[in-house]
């Protein structure tokens, strides 16, 4: 555990095969954790939150923002279930070392994830062929203030206008029907399999971030992989392109260049810039769209 720390190391997915996902659970040692994080933020933090109702609710909150800021997977009944069931209890759990209803809320999260996707993936290459560029309509891109989808329809609709956005944004930039179709199966696969790959402790992470951020945006639990990538990365023993990096929504994007490293002086990367593929010279471009931060830093 490091309290705090610069960044938060966000997690997204793993990659591999395709497996049955199984219902994550909080471990033992998850709960020791959490009353020593509890403990440590009540008596070292600056912020002195007090943690009640008010902090609770805050919790849950900004725990479905981190898990869906896209807002198109849980639905306004799945939020109102979970207020009505939550919004005064998190901060008792948290002092007992009980995050179940964040294994709870990330299982159902999960859950509707997997569902969208496989029916995306299933349909992908009739819906593409099905798209009318010439039809005059509009997507709203950020969404993290925009309301809960109020039926799986609607829900529906706001992935295929991502979908819609994301192939037509390929064609922009010169891609034919059968490789948008290619490039894009491609990448919900991934994102398909990195939801069914997550770890326990990928969840506690996420968990407690959503907690101790509630304090300030820089204090972070890192799980012990996380933690060992943060001091590699600080270390100065391994060569970057001299960027920091960071994990939003489905990308990695570039939060600020090195002073006088490869890619400040290449002059090419800004700030905010979003990275989408990695390639070594001309060899083939490896899409890292829905990749874990830490898979596209080892791969860069």
């Amino acid at each position: 555990m490091k309290l705090p720390s610069l960044y938060s190391l966000l997690f997204c997915l793993v990659i591999t095969g395709l497996a049955q996902a199984d219902t994550l659970a909080p471990e033992r040692a998850h709960q020791i954790t959490t009353m020593e994080v509890v403990r440590k933020l009540q008596t070292r933090h600056l912020a002195q939150k007090s943690i009640d109702d008010q902090l609770s609710q805050e919790l849950l909150l900004h725990y479905l923002d981190r898990l869906d800021s896209s807002r198109q997977t849980f639905l306004q009944k799945d939020v109102d279930a979970l207020q009505k069931k939550y919004a005064t209890a998190l901060d008792g759990a948290l002092k007992r070392g009980d995050i179940q209803p964040g294994f709870e809320i990330f299982n159902l999260y999960r859950e509707r994830s997997i569902k969208q996707l496989e029916t995306t993936i299933a349909s992908m290459e009739k819906i593409i062929k099905s798209f009318d560029y010439s039809k005059d309509e509009t997507i709203l891109v950020d969404r993290s203030k925009a309301a809960w989808p109020g039926t799986e329809a609607e829900a529906e609709q706001i992935a295929r206008q991502r979908l819609k956005a994301s192939a037509l944004g390929l064609k922009l930039a010169g891609k034919e029907q059968k490789d948008i179709i290619e490039l894009l199966l491609k990448r919900y696969q991934n994102q398909l399999d990195r939801l069914q790959k997550i770890r326990s402790d990928d969840v506690y992470q996420m968990y407690m971030n959503a907690f101790t951020e509630l304090y300030d945006p820089h204090t972070n639990y890192m799980s012990p992989a996380s933690s060992d990538n943060f001091d590699i990365s600080m270390s100065l023993k391994l060569e970057g392109i001299g960027a920091m990096l960071r994990s939003h929504d489905e990308h990695t994007q570039v939060v600020r260049l090195i002073h006088a490293g490869p890619a400040d002086k290449q002059g090419e990367l800004k700030p905010m810039d979003k990275i989408v593929g990695v390639a070594q010279g001309k060899g083939e471009m490896v899409d890292v769209v829905g990749w874990r931060l830490d898979e596209v830093v080892d791969l860069i």
